[in-house]
């Protein structure tokens, strides 16, 4: 008859045998290091400061109370060692390494996933949940080739849906790339997570639009007049802007039209044309906030005019014409606009 377990090799008690509570309390302290078993360390030299239950894999080399017991589980118990042999396929888990480990082939082994493992739900250092399947907490996430090519591929229902790559901060989202409700590829940004605007929308051609992008054509609509000297004038018709362009107050001194509002920073191009009807010699300047000349031009009566320029405005500037010197000039959109747009 066997004196131990098969198994866990717990200590039977033997018929009419004396002091049967030794080998019952030696049997239960095993089981109770066995049983949910946790292995502290892996250590060549005996800890000073184990307590009662703590377990240990002693490494090869170890001296001491420990001489001769390579690879066996050290179980501290009443201030003594008590060593057990770990059979195949014992399970432990290990605090230091967070790791639940698995007893194969002599050592202790991390329990790896089978190859065509299939899950709901799976964290990384990280709680998944029924909408995020699969969460990810790291400071960096590698998707590699095997051999050649890598794709990633984020697929959804219908076009009216959504497939995109949303950025946050502090879970509060501040851009997306991605097909959001149609067909075309879109890149959008927001300030609060709640209003989006698209910076780039790229079609199905490939054909890109910014319809974000600062930029108008702006005129005035009093038909024939002549400025007054020194004088400035706005607009009052925008004939199409994009990106916030507004038309202000009125203009200084002449009071006719408006100024005209940059929406952003930036660098513009920024283009004039005019025609005059009559003119004994004129000036005119395209004004930034009233008195910053960025472009100017001299003509003659009947002349088609036009001027442009690059330069760096910011958001509240304000864009005039001003006048100088006797002229007719036709205020019409046929033959006046300024046209602005961010570069």
């Amino acid at each position: 008859m066997r004196e131990t377990t098969p198994n866990l090799d717990l200590p039977y008690l033997r018929q009419a045998q004396a002091q049967k509570h030794i080998t019952h309390n030696d049997a239960l302290t095993r089981l109770d290091a066995i049983t949910q078993l946790v292995l502290v360390d892996d250590l060549v030299d005996t800890p000073e400061d184990a307590a009662d239950g703590d377990c240990f894999i002693v490494s090869a080399g170890a001296g001491g109370a420990w001489s001769g017991k390579d690879g066996k589980i050290a179980v501290r118990q009443d201030g003594a060692w008590l060593f057990l042999s770990p059979r195949e396929g014992w399970r432990a888990y290990f605090p230091g390494d967070h790791d639940m480990k698995i007893f194969a082939e002599g050592q202790w082994q991390s329990i790896v996933l089978p190859s065509h493992a299939s899950v709901g739900t799976l964290g990384i250092n990280a709680t998944a949940d029924n909408t995020n399947r699969l969460c990810v907490s790291a400071p960096a996430t590698l998707f590699n080739h095997a051999g050649s090519d890598h794709r990633l591929t984020i697929n959804r229902q219908a076009s009216a849906d959504t497939a995109a790559v949303v950025f946050q901060t502090d879970w509060l989202g501040h851009a997306e790339i991605g097909l959001a409700g149609s067909s075309r590829l879109a890149l959008k940004v927001s300030p609060d997570g709640t209003n989006w605007f698209t910076a780039l929308d790229v079609s199905l051609a490939g054909v890109v639009d910014q319809p974000n992008r600062p930029l108008v054509s702006a005129t005035l609509s009093i038909g024939a007049y002549v400025p007054p000297n020194d004088s400035q004038i706005g607009f009052d018709t925008i004939l199409f802007s994009q990106g916030g362009f507004t038309l202000g107050s009125a203009a200084p001194g002449s009071g006719i039209g408006n100024r005209l509002i940059v929406p952003a920073d930036g660098f513009y191009a920024i283009n004039l044309r005019l025609r005059t009807s009559a003119s004994s010699g004129h000036h005119v300047t395209v004004l930034r906030n009233e008195s910053i000349a960025l472009a100017s031009l001299t003509g003659q009566a009947n002349d088609q005019n036009c001027v442009n320029c690059l330069a760096q405005l910011v958001t509240g500037d304000s864009l005039t014409i001003g006048f100088s010197g006797a002229s007719t000039i036709d205020f019409s959109p046929e033959n006046l606009d300024l046209e602005v747009y961010l570069i």
